[in-house]
């Protein structure tokens, strides 16, 4: 019985392979990166975009804090003031002017008066045409905003107005008068006169004074803390709105709510309408938090013993993450870094004063609190799957999350250096130790170390794309394979020996150039023809915040774009593309595409790359006549690849190797250096008939010749061979997705064409139908071929019938 089985399901095999409408499995496929290659570690997803292929030029700018305003280095700042256009602060006897349209600061220093401590500000403000009014501990004066450009040569109009506190509201100025009791009085503010001045009230003390729909404010505190209201043109509306439980150094009020210091430094904000503890909104207690000024819905408010100035959102009922200070403990802030480290999109930051990881997303422009560091970190590195910080002593491996997954402090000597290479750390220390920390299978860490027989102890560690190590000593610059790295007697390769002294950090781009930063700036090494490296020093002078020279602390690059990522000051961080960086995205084509393209069938090997291997994935359906490869990702495959080579760079770098992914049924083409890979011999997948071999075969389906042995469609000989077509077999090629043939074709014009076929769609017989003949029978049409087909099949269902037939009558008993 299983006999029948299988012989009718031969002939309906064969029926199937003779149907005209048989589907082509090998219908042309997209080529596309990797991204569900078992194999592949670290894959950089493609985007549909690509990034708009980096249309956005990179800009020489602060992106961290995003905005210049916000980095300015101040020592006591006592007061603020903010309008449409500028913002102005005062520091001492110093203000600082910020252009809002021209993202600029200009400085102006106060020393009219002999006394030093006389020339301080002790408060600002813009009037309605956004000129500025300061009094220092005397007199009030006038800053004329609209020479922004001669701000730090101009000399301040005194107008000779001597008052405590003032308030500018439309054209009258609000002061308060040094007298026991004090006065709050209010004159025309193009001329302020104290004797033509309209008394509104007797005040106690010298408050600070704010309006808001119409109204007056100020605090009286003769006797007990009382919040006043009044009608400044109507002075005996005079009424209590709140009495306070302590007193208070500075107020305001603004968008409905009140907020004032204390002189303890507390900073508290109630609901106008409720200024007791039932409309407290907001508290701070010991921040020294002493003068402040509402604008809009923020009031900002100045910290002197912390340098700072912060904006309060009254909407939100906190404080915002915008800070004027050089560093600060906002999550968009940078405090006393000391290392940076780019994995693809991301810049990992040791952010020491804020004790804390901070991440910079390159796309986004954004800098974020990752997470707590458990110890300060005088390095760090990492890649997508972890990141790791040292100290001195101690190295600690994080998750993304912030997770600790390991710790070690058993490291011989100082640390000097740490690396990432694809989930592997690499750790250095001054003693000439050499560590390397992996997780095995069962997710537990372990350390292994050696002691390097070198006599060049490294001071300086950094790892390029391919995973190649490199430790600075002295003038000199040693390269390592990761297996040399972990060898004793392995001493590395020396390429570099004119190193500029006391470099700081070192770091190599796409290239394998060598970059070093020192105090004297940026050098690059490029290793010449003849051997030599010639040394060219990068500008990095351009000042990109207001104040002295900075100093570069670190800098970190990556092998997609131009741009890298400077740190000053351990406070914030610069995008420059003035390292003229050699990128994944720019590999020139030089004329790569035309042997693949060519008309006639292209020549090619199978080769084996090895493993980790770098992978720079790009997209052949655009490549022919495009002046650089179309970049689609890169990454380092973990294990070997069986690829066809389909070409090679011009310049010998590279090869093009086409790799078929049978896990999820897809083509990827990459450029991968030639060092990385292994041509097999031709014998061991490609077999040539002789002449004698040359057989004919005929297709079961119709589909396309290629010039390769892969099935892309810009790759195509003749884009329709028919079902049925008689071919010529001229040889077999293995190793790859498919079994494939080389053939022979002669097309419609009778042009022999040669390509490649898979092996499957092969038949040694002609299974094409044959042509109809039609007859006549008594005067009407018939289909001879039709009539043969229904006897056929009606022959061979009598045949089955009787055999099955045969078979029941025959039943053995015991079958």
């Amino acid at each position: 019985m299983r006999k029948i089985c299988a012989t009718i399901a031969s002939l309906l095999l064969v029926s199937a392979l003779a149907l005209p409408t048989a589907v082509n499995a090998f219908a042309p496929k997209t080529a596309v990166a990797e991204t569900g290659d078992s194999d592949v570690q670290n894959v950089q997803n493609v985007q549909n975009t690509q990034d708009t292929q980096d249309t956005k030029e990179v800009q020489n700018a602060l992106v961290a804090p995003d905005s210049y305003e916000e980095y300015l280095k101040l020592s006591e700042p006592s007061c603020i003031a903010v309008c449409e256009n500028y913002t102005a602060i005062a520091d001492g006897n110093e203000i600082y002017l910020f252009d809002k349209a021209e993202n600029e600061y200009r400085k102006y220093t106060h020393n009219v008066n002999a006394e030093l401590s006389q020339n301080n500000v002790n408060q600002l403000q813009f009037d309605g045409n956004e000129n500025l009014y300061f009094l220092d501990g005397s007199f009030l004066f006038l800053m004329e905003t609209e020479k922004f450009d001669e701000f730090e040569s101009a000399t301040a109009t005194t107008t000779g107005f001597p008052c405590d506190n003032f308030l500018i509201d439309g054209q009258f100025i609000y002061y308060v008068e040094a007298k026991t009791p004090a006065v709050i009085s209010k004159t025309e503010l193009a001329s302020p006169n104290v004797s033509t001045a309209k008394k509104i009230t007797d005040v106690g003390g010298k408050p600070d004074l704010a309006m808001f729909n119409g109204e007056l404010y100020f605090i009286d505190a003769s006797a007990k803390v009382i919040l006043y209201k009044v009608n400044p043109q109507n002075p005996e509306t005079l009424a209590q709105v709140a009495e306070l439980p302590e007193r208070v150094d500075h107020m305001t009020v603004c968008d409905g709510a009140f907020a004032y210091t204390t002189p303890t430094g507390d900073f508290y904000v109630y609901a106008l309408a409720d200024a007791t503890e039932s409309g407290l909104q907001y508290s701070a207690k010991n921040g020294g938090y002493s003068r402040l000024t509402a604008f809009g819905t923020s009031i900002y408010v100045a910290q002197k013993e912390q340098s700072v100035i912060k904006e309060y959102s009254i909407q939100d009922k906190a404080f915002t993450d915008f800070e004027i200070s050089s560093d600060s403990s906002a999550e968009h802030r940078l405090s006393q870094a000391t290392s940076i480290a780019l994995y693809k999109d991301e810049v990992f930051v040791a952010d020491n004063g804020n004790s804390r990881l901070s991440l910079f997303d390159c796309k986004k422009k954004t800098l974020s609190a990752c997470f707590p560091l458990t110890a300060q970190a005088t390095d760090v590195a990492g890649d997508e799957t972890g990141i790791i910080t040292v100290s001195q002593t101690e190295a600690y491996i994080y998750d993304r999350t912030g997770k600790t997954l390991a710790s070690f402090a058993q490291f011989n000597g100082a640390i000097t250096g740490v690396s990432a290479v694809y989930g592997t750390y690499y750790v250095v220390t001054e003693n000439n130790y050499f560590y390397s920390l992996t997780q095995n299978e069962n997710g537990e860490w372990t350390i292994t170390e050696v002691k390097k027989t070198s006599t060049h102890p490294p001071q300086l560690l950094t790892a390029d794309v391919y995973g190649n190590l490199y430790i600075k000593n002295g003038v000199s610059v040693y390269k390592f394979t990761e297996t040399e790295f972990m060898q004793a007697d392995a001493n590395g390769t020396q390429i570099v020996n004119n190193l500029t002294a006391n470099a700081t950090k070192i770091a190599v781009d796409y290239d394998c150039n060598v970059y070093a930063s020192s105090q004297n700036g940026v050098f690059k090494y490029t290793l010449q023809a003849d051997g030599s490296v010639l040394e060219t020093v990068i500008d990095i002078s351009e000042k990109y915040v207001y104040g002295d020279t900075p100093t570069l602390a670190s800098f970190a690059f990556g092998v997609e774009n131009n741009a890298t990522y400077l740190l000053f000051d351990g406070n914030y961080l610069v995008q420059t593309d003035k390292f003229d960086l050699p990128t994944v995205k720019n590999i020139p084509v030089d004329n790569a595409d035309e042997s693949i393209f060519a008309e006639e069938e292209a020549s090619f090997e199978i080769v084996k790359t090895t493993g980790k291997s770098l992978l720079i994935a790009f997209e052949v359906q655009t490549l022919k006549g495009a002046d650089v490869f179309p970049y689609l990702s890169y990454h380092r495959s973990v294990e070997e690849k069986t690829a066809l080579k389909i070409g090679e760079s011009t310049n010998g770098k590279y090869n093009l190797i086409a790799h078929f992914d049978k896990q999820t049924s897809k083509y990827s083409t990459y450029l991968v250096l030639k060092e990385s890979c292994t041509t097999l011999q031709s014998s061991d997948y490609r077999k040539d008939y002789t002449a004698e071999e040359q057989t004919s075969a005929w297709l079961t389906n119709g589909l396309s010749l290629y010039k390769f042995p892969y099935l892309c469609e810009e790759l195509i000989v003749h884009p329709a061979l028919p079902r049925g077509a008689k071919v010529t077999l001229l040889g077999e090629i293995g190793e790859l997705d498919h079994d494939y043939y080389r053939i022979a074709y002669t097309d419609e014009n009778g042009v022999v064409r040669t390509g490649y076929i898979p092996q499957s769609y092969t038949t040694p017989f002609d299974a094409s139908p044959k042509d109809s003949e039609t007859t006549i029978v008594g005067a009407t049409e018939s289909d001879n071929d039709a009539l043969w087909r229904l006897a056929y099949i009606l022959l061979g269902l009598g045949a089955v019938c009787i055999l099955v037939d045969f078979l029941i009558i025959r039943k053995k008993k015991d079958d």
